[in-house]
């Protein structure tokens, strides 16, 4: 049974950051990781309320994965950053923490100097840990993601959001915590406050 959250997630909320009017906008463009959670959403619901229900029924990986692709790109890869460091531990790589490091510089100051090196290092760490991952959103959030003496090419557009989920759930495997679902919601919230305008 899932622990069950003090307060709902984002019952009157206003999620301000997220654009989408409806929470189908959202789900048209990732497959659920259970798909017994689709049974959950309603024609017009609107994005907050099908994250309470998603929260509230223990549909927690797919709560991740719709709240990474309602966000816009810089905030969603806030959130990843944040997750991320959570999950830090004294048996970090370097590459890892160089990972974050510079995801997180780029959330400050995004330029495409940046981008490559997270692109980078992403490819060195074979996308294997959630700052891996983390590097690779802010790598895939936009410009091309072919070598710079190669024809230009633009990833799919929801692609850093794919790598924002997968950060995330690497993330709350890695924390040292006998309590998933307690993590799990740790990290739900910090989403939730970035779309209500926190810094998480």
């Amino acid at each position: 049974m899932h622990a069950e959250l003090e307060t709902p997630v984002a019952t009157n909320l206003t999620m301000k950051k997220v654009v989408a009017k409806t929470a189908q906008e959202l789900t048209a463009h990732y497959e659920a990781v259970d798909e017994q959670s689709l049974a959950l959403l309603q024609p017009d619901m609107l994005p907050a309320d099908y994250l309470n229900k998603l929260v509230e029924n223990g549909f927690y990986a797919d709560a991740v994965l719709f709240l990474a692709h309602a966000l816009p790109k810089r905030e969603a890869i806030w959130w990843s950053c944040l997750c991320s460091r959570a999950a830090v531990t004294k048996e970090s790589s370097a590459d890892d923490l160089a990972s974050l490091s510079i995801s997180e510089k780029w959330v400050y100051e995004p330029d495409e100097q940046k981008r490559r090196m997270c692109g980078t290092l992403a490819e060195k760490g074979q996308y294997k840990s959630a700052q891996n991952w983390t590097a690779a959103a802010v790598f895939w959030s936009g410009g091309s993601i072919t070598a710079e003496d190669e024809p230009a090419m633009e990833p799919a557009p929801y692609l850093y959001a794919h790598a924002v989920s997968g950060a995330i759930l690497n993330a709350v495997g890695m924390v040292d915590s006998d309590d998933i679902d307690a993590t799990f919601q740790k990290f739900i919230q910090h989403g939730v406050n970035i779309a209500n305008g926190g810094n998480g």
